[in-house]
This record gives C-alpha cells, structure tokens and sequence, in this order.
C-alpha cells in the first residue's frame, strides 16, 4: 500500500516477491499502473486515502484484476 507510485518505483518491484498494489491515488491510466499491469501485478488504484491507514501486518484481499 502507497500514496503513489513512480514509474520508476514501479519498474523496480518484483513481480515473484510483491503480490499486489493498492494505491490510495493514481489512475489506471498512469504510467506507473501500467507498468505493474505488464509486471503481472494485480493493482488496484484510487482507493482512497484510507487505506494509508492499515495497519502494517494487516492481510488484505485484492482483486486486482478488473478494469472499472
């Protein structure tokens, strides 16, 4: 979980190690989300600030891969 991502950031994580994203902001169209999209990644974007909030530790189910 991020506030954001850079494309950069994004192209750095490893795709067999990092499960999926959210993000509290950014948009299915920016760079970064389609770089995670070709890693493989599931990735959820515009979540909301809220979810800056969970605690580190917390498991949290994702669906990453549905397009809104």
């Amino acid at each position: 979980m991020a506030a954001d991502l850079t494309p950069a950031e994004a192209a750095e994580l490893d795709a067999g190690r990092v499960d999926a994203v959210v993000l509290a902001y950014g948009s299915r169209t920016a760079h970064a989300t389609i770089l995670l999209r070709a890693l493989g990644i599931p990735t959820v974007v515009g979540a909301g600030p809220a979810v800056l909030r969970i605690a580190d530790g917390t498991l949290v189910a994702v669906d990453g891969t549905r397009v809104r």
